[in-house]
């Protein structure tokens, strides 16, 4: 659960650094709103996981990756989003700690 915590803040940062430009206001935009409603304060996991069931069943939020929900897949999946909105997205990366983050991007 740190991780995932951790996981969200680093989404959240790289959000905040975006300039203000309206292209980087529309990309925010979409990537918050996006991020806000399919992962913030959702246990993250994969399609594989056996909790999964139990989990629903006691109506746990809860977001399920095809990929294990390493960070990298992550910014993965975070790329792919913003791709598919139509936006020419070349690197997403997500902060996991000040001074380290995991990277996408489709040269990766």
């Amino acid at each position: 659960m740190h991780n995932l915590i951790k996981t969200l803040q680093g989404l959240r940062k790289t959000l905040r650094n975006l300039s203000k430009s309206k292209t980087s206001a529309k990309i925010k935009e979409t990537v918050k709103t996006w991020i806000d409603s399919k992962m913030d304060h959702r246990m993250i996991l994969s399609r594989e996981d056996p909790l999964i069931p139990l989990l629903e069943e006691a109506g746990q939020p809860i977001y399920v990756m095809e990929d294990n929900p390493t960070a990298e897949n992550i910014a993965k999946l975070v790329f792919n989003q913003v791709k598919s909105q139509g936006i020419d997205v070349k690197e997403i990366r997500l902060w996991e700690t000040p001074t380290s983050y995991a990277s996408y991007s489709e040269m990766s």
